[in-house]
């Protein structure tokens, strides 16, 4: 008898421990996502749903000429217009879990520029599988489609077209939207294999990428490089192929009150991957932001990176089609002259509209460099004006050249000269940690922009009109990188609201002036 109970002890501490465990956690769906799948998105319906700010879509004036058209149609009986509805004012009546991540993934076969060949789709969780059933089950008797059992899936044949084939297959977990190049039997064959892959085979096998799935971001984006170089021959072709093998790009994106936030990452396979790659990249490296003090507080956009000029030509020299280039012996020269900052500005457009504000500045360790170029451009109209300075003219454009204090440059504009030349100019700011100690850096001022475009076209007209209404919704990004990943901050001009009710707002507004008056 004491055997006996202490049998049924276990056998209850068991059990409770099973549905406790049970209760506790969901199958992984992911776990059916392609691990050669070269890009792969994700994203939150129910937090992005919560930051648009839409509040109730049962009342916005799409839904509302949807739901107007529905009712005039005379094939939908009315039990199927008010199901329809439901549907389009309460989406979780579809079935589907929007509270957990959906996935999209591309992956290839031929990445080839003349006939590229891909294979992808959507995968969804399920919440509620009769909902989801009964959603099916409607599809299907209006298209005249059925649901047939595939060992442990359920399988809805969209159809073929042109070479493409489509199908929807779903389990108690998850649902795949998938697509393929391929005859509907070799598409069934490779979607049975994801549902029935296991955790280690799939792409959230990699411990690195499933770090990102698992983090609560609006979106995550993977991207994998060594199934871009496997499947595209021009990349296969490149000194870094066999660098990028184990390599993997890993982002987020959020949205924030007054600010869009994109984080970026690199993933290696292996350290070996890792310490291959680094050295391909020994041509760039941070910098130190001196350059700009030559930047004008007019400057609408910025482009720096650090720059060792004869590392940059060693990697050029084992790309194809770089030979005939390099063979000239005075690109050697000028380049192995850079070392340091390179900084590419604009401000604007000169009178007339034909030719930009802009700058090309260098550093260079060899300020003879400027002798060599001008001993090597024959025929080109300079004049020079200083030790080492230049002036050009090219019909109406005159610019700017020369080396300063160890600096190379090339400029249109004419506060940037001024500054060169030793005079403080009012400098553009705010954007002196985006360049400093980064490898490569960009600063963008829409405000700039738009009022650019203001004085070069005329905004009243309706293309123009939407244009400048979509770039009003920004005031300024700043993007850099370095070797342990890199960052984007976009900064919105209303402060206030989460920058995705801005965006949608803003879009909800063009989508109410676009809808014709009833």
């Amino acid at each position: 008898m004491k055997h006996f109970f202490t049998t049924c002890k276990a056998a209850c501490l068991a059990a409770v421990a099973a549905l406790t465990a049970a209760c506790g956690s969901e199958a992984d769906y992911r776990t059916a996502l392609p691990a050669d799948a070269f890009v792969t998105m994700s994203f939150n319906p129910a937090q992005l749903a919560a930051k648009s700010g839409m509040g109730d879509m049962s009342q916005h004036p799409l839904c509302l000429r949807i739901e107007k058209e529905l009712n005039g149609m005379e094939g939908l009986s009315a039990e199927e217009k008010a199901y329809c509805l439901a549907l389009l004012k309460n989406p979780e009546e579809t079935g589907i879990d929007g509270s957990r991540d959906a996935y999209l993934f591309l992956s290839p076969e031929n990445l080839s520029a003349a006939n590229p060949v891909v294979r992808g789709g959507m995968l969804l969780p399920i919440g509620d599988l009769t909902k989801f059933e009964t959603l099916i089950d409607r599809i299907n008797t209006r298209s005249g489609s059925e649901t047939v059992r595939e060992g442990e899936l359920s399988v809805v044949r969209i159809g073929e077209q042109e070479g493409v084939s489509g199908l929807c297959a779903y389990d108690g977990a998850a649902c795949m939207l998938y697509f393929a190049q391929d005859a509907y039997e070799e598409t069934l064959s490779r979607v049975k294999g994801l549902f029935a892959q296991k955790r280690e085979e799939s792409l959230v096998g990699n411990a690195a990428v499933e770090r990102l799935f698992s983090e609560k971001n609006d979106i995550n984006v993977a991207v994998s490089y060594g199934v871009l170089v496997q499947e595209n021959p021009m990349l296969a072709s490149l000194p870094m192929a066999g660098a990028l093998e184990g390599v993997k790009a890993l982002g987020s994106v959020n949205f924030e009150k007054g600010r869009i936030v994109a984080d970026g990452s690199m993933a290696f396979d292996s350290k070996e991957a890792e310490e291959e790659l680094a050295s391909f990249y020994t041509y760039v490296k941070p910098q130190k932001g001196s350059l700009l003090k030559y930047a004008p507080a007019s400057t609408v956009a910025a482009l720096g990176c650090g720059l060792n000029g004869s590392e940059l030509y060693a990697m050029l020299s084992q790309m194809p089609g770089y030979g005939m280039l390099l063979a000239n012996p005075m690109v050697k020269q000028v380049m192995d002259a850079f070392d340091g900052d390179l900084l590419l500005l604009f401000s604007g457009m000169l009178p007339g509209g034909s030719y930009p504000v802009a700058s090309l500045l260098a550093e260079v360790g060899d300020p003879s460099v400027v002798d060599q170029l001008v001993a090597n451009l024959p025929g080109m109209p300079l004049v020079k004006t200083g030790e080492g300075a230049y002036t050009v003219s090219l019909g109406t454009l005159s610019a700017f050249f020369g080396v300063k204090d160890g600096v190379l440059y090339f400029t249109t504009d004419a506060a940037v000269k001024t500054a060169l030349d030793g005079t403080k100019i009012d400098a553009m700011a705010g954007c002196d940690e985006v360049f400093a100690g980064q490898w490569s850096s960009f600063c963008f001022d829409f405000k700039g922009l738009n009022a650019l475009l203001g004085t070069l076209t005329d905004v009243r007209a309706p293309q123009a009109a939407v244009g400048v209404t979509l770039l009003g919704m920004f005031d300024r990004m700043e993007a850099w990188g370095a070797k342990d990943g890199g960052k984007v901050v976009v900064e919105m001009a209303d402060k206030e609201r989460n920058a995705l009710e801005t965006i949608c707002s803003t879009a909800d507004g063009l989508i109410r002036e676009a809808l014709p008056q009833e």
